[in-house]
């Protein structure tokens, strides 16, 4: 935010601040970062968390923007610059003029090589045989990143990413376990069983499933609660009914499914 603040004034001072090359590289942002979605756009995400985690620090730019004396649109796209093109080096953040026109890949043709004693700058070194027109990139983060965390900390997403989770606030957990919950459980116990989903789901919400290339990992709460809403008392365990897998797996199917508003493979 810091950073983001420093290049918002130099771009208000346009030609006379000393960055103004630089500025003039930067040029427009286009205005695609997530933090300038509109209300229809977050919908289409459909990934409560990351809204709610977007919603929460747009009012705190727009909040900080106000009290720092600059109008929000220049701020938000001096801060989506940085959050776009920013180095990291130990505590460190900083721009890197030039140097952060390379676009990022998951398999990189060159990396950065940080500075050392005897070599006090930054070195790009490439990783391949590079040809003459051949795009220079580097990787901007782990290749393990999930979509989700791509576009919030980058303002992008990879098509085809083998990384991938499945998150869910506490309202929306609670509202897809009460609705997929075995429906010949008495009134007295669903009601039960819903409150007991609003006591063990974290206020703060929760993972639910991430998916790499090897591995589906689950989160155990989730399939315990989905055990809960499987069954219709509480003297009754799912494990030991006849068809009780086949009917668990469906609730862990349409629990997952209400969370979105459209068919999720």
């Amino acid at each position: 935010v810091a950073l983001a603040l420093a290049l918002a004034q130099e771009q208000e001072q346009g030609e006379a601040s000393e960055w103004w090359p630089y500025v003039q590289i930067l040029g427009d942002p286009g205005k695609t970062f997530p933090y300038l979605f509109d209300s229809a756009d977050l919908d289409k995400l459909q990934d409560g968390l990351l809204v709610q985690s977007l919603t929460k620090t747009v009012a705190a730019l727009s909040e900080f923007a106000g009290r720092a004396g600059l109008m929000y649109d220049g701020f938000i796209s001096a801060f989506q610059f940085v959050r776009t093109r920013r180095f990291a080096y130990g505590d460190d953040v900083f721009m890197l003029p030039l140097g952060d026109l390379l676009n990022h890949s998951s398999e990189p043709s060159c990396t950065w090589l940080p500075p050392e004693p005897a070599r006090p700058t930054w070195r790009l070194e490439a990783l391949t045989e590079l040809v003459p027109g051949e795009a220079l990139t580097f990787s901007y983060c782990p290749p393990s990143t999930p979509n989700d965390l791509l576009l919030q900390i980058s303002g992008f997403v990879l098509p085809g990413n083998q990384y991938a989770r499945i998150q869910a606030t506490h309202k929306d957990s609670c509202r897809c376990l009460c609705a997929a919950a075995n429906p010949d459980a008495s009134a007295a116990f669903s009601s039960w069983r819903c409150d007991e989903f609003s006591q063990r789901v974290p206020d703060s919400g929760m993972m639910i499933v991430e998916v790499e290339p090897d591995s589906v990992l689950w989160n155990p709460l989730w399939l315990e609660l989905c055990g809960l809403a499987s069954v219709a008392s509480d003297d009754e365990d799912w494990t030991d009914q006849t068809g009780g897998a086949r009917s668990y797996c469906r609730i862990v199917e349409q629990a997952i499914q209400g969370l979105f508003s459209t068919t999720t493979q």
